[in-house]
């Protein structure tokens, strides 16, 4: 990312035309008392220790909070392990959830590049497709989330910081991501830090 004098922060992933960043933070006390950390390159950084609490974003490989903001909607999207997830809008904050299996067929929701993917059309022939919706990025497991659709197959690259918030708003809403090769719940910290094809999902 970028950050001086005269220009906020910036992570330098993504086209804000079509993607929506989703990066969780997380804010302790100077009595936090520091771990050491132990990183998969040496010349990533010193060995601390760190000040991170129990509750850290990604813990055991799973993502336990996450953030993603969507300001042309003016909406946040929020989520923490076992207190479910949150939208909160001009109108105040609204617990979320995803919905059952429209009778009429699915809602799939993707973005028009992934939608073109060689493997997307094969996948789908499975399902009963009532319709095609898109969005950008994180957006997308936010409106399977709230019930605004159903299924986000995902067959092209995609990297840990692109999900891992998303990852926790969908699963506290009651949806999964599953790794579309073993069937797994997506995991964190792999090497390279690159997601395999994966499967998001509402009930």
């Amino acid at each position: 990312g970028t950050m001086n004098v005269t220009k906020h922060l910036h992570p330098e992933w993504g086209d804000w035309s079509t993607d929506h960043y989703g990066i969780p933070w997380q804010t302790v006390p100077a009595s936090q008392a520091g771990v050491p950390m132990t990183f998969m390159y040496a010349s990533e950084s010193d060995p601390g220790p760190y000040p991170f609490p129990p509750n850290a974003l990604i813990e055991g490989g799973a993502p336990v909070l996450g953030v993603v903001g969507v300001p042309a909607h003016r909406q946040i999207y929020g989520a923490i392990r076992g207190h479910g997830a949150v939208r909160r809008d001009d109108s105040g904050e609204h617990p979320i959830r995803v919905r059952g299996k429209p009778e009429c067929g699915l809602s799939v929701i993707a973005s028009r590049s992934s939608a073109r993917h060689s493997l997307m059309a094969g996948y789908l022939e499975r399902h009963t497709i009532a319709e095609t919706l898109y969005a950008g990025s994180a957006l997308k497991f936010c409106r399977i989330a709230e019930g605004a659709a159903d299924l986000y197959p995902r067959f092209g690259r995609t990297m840990e910081w692109d999900t891992a918030a998303a990852q926790a708003i969908l699963e506290e809403a009651g949806g999964s991501i599953l790794d579309a090769n073993t069937g797994l719940v997506l995991r964190y910290g792999k090497p390279g830090y690159e997601n395999p094809p994966f499967i998001a999902a509402g009930a």
